[in-house]
């Protein structure tokens, strides 16, 4: 029986994507699928002709090259991609728009089969180049980058460069195929607070400061927040969230992660990507 190897996002804002595989019973035949999100919503062109808004999806496309076209229903500028779909796969492109090409983000994930079923491999390139790549918190280079080591599973892929948002995806890696990954990350917008509020900030940030050191200080995050985990690992289970700005009581560290009381009695691990340790 033929597999349909299907891209799901998770969520649908700065989505991650899990890498699954489905029996073809959900796509009768062994067509391309193509899934296209955008925030906010957009009407949707394929090769010219208008086929919908978005949320979009179809798994009865023909695979080669189309051009994705998305009109915002605000008064936001147009944006336009092309992507390259392959057969028995579902290609995933989101679009966030913003009041300029600046501050808008986009994301397009595409499989490639490889002539060598054995071999996998994931591509990363982004706008702006020279972003840096992490693998499960690992540093791996700058993109463009092609990384062909992983081991077949799950993993969490972050982009950062300076001046510019972070991107961060969960993705599957899989025999027989490369995982294209083509990032376009927004520019940080300068945000200037009321007196009042500034001044409430630094009321907390003095306030917080009578917590004993050593302690972590939970950094700014792709999500707005970070997941409190039970074991120093991406793949341990989440006991809790925080957010940026706050901080915990350190307890010990290990392997880039931090161990932390967040609440009375209650003990999990942060990575240290999104947090530091403040002596």
């Amino acid at each position: 029986m033929k597999k349909f190897l299907l891209l799901l996002p998770i969520p649908i804002l700065f989505a991650s994507f899990v890498f699954l595989v489905f029996k073809d019973k959900i796509f009768k035949t062994a067509k391309a699928g193509l899934q296209v999100e955008s925030t906010p919503q957009a009407r949707l062109f394929l090769d010219g002709q208008e086929v919908g808004t978005t949320p979009y999806q179809s798994g009865e496309l023909r695979e080669g090259e189309k051009v994705v076209r998305l009109v915002p229903e605000e008064n936001l500028s147009p944006w336009e991609t092309k992507i390259n779909l392959t057969e028995g796969t579902l290609s995933y492109v989101y679009r966030k728009f913003d009041s300029s090409e600046s501050s808008s983000s986009a994301k397009i994930v595409t499989l490639e089969k490889l002539a060598d079923k054995k071999a996998k491999a994931l591509m990363v390139i982004s706008t702006p180049d020279s972003s840096l790549v992490r693998v499960d918190g690992e540093e791996k280079g700058k993109t463009p980058l092609s990384l062909d080591n992983l081991t077949e599973g799950e993993h969490e892929v972050n982009l950062s460069s300076p001046g510019f948002e972070e991107m961060q995806i969960n993705t599957r890696v899989t025999n027989g195929f490369r995982i294209n990954l083509n990032f376009k990350l927004a520019e940080k917008q300068e945000i200037s607070l009321p007196k009042e509020k500034e001044n409430e900030e630094k009321a907390e940030e003095e306030k917080s400061d009578d917590l004993t050191k050593p302690y972590v200080l939970i950094k700014e995050t792709p999500t707005g927040w970070l997941r409190v985990r039970l074991e120093p690992s991406v793949n341990a289970s989440e006991a809790a969230k925080v957010k940026p700005g706050e901080k915990y009581p350190f307890l010990e560290e290990e392997s880039g992660w931090f161990k932390i009381s967040y609440e009375e009695g209650k003990e999990g691990w942060i990575s240290g990507q999104y947090a530091s340790k403040v002596e």
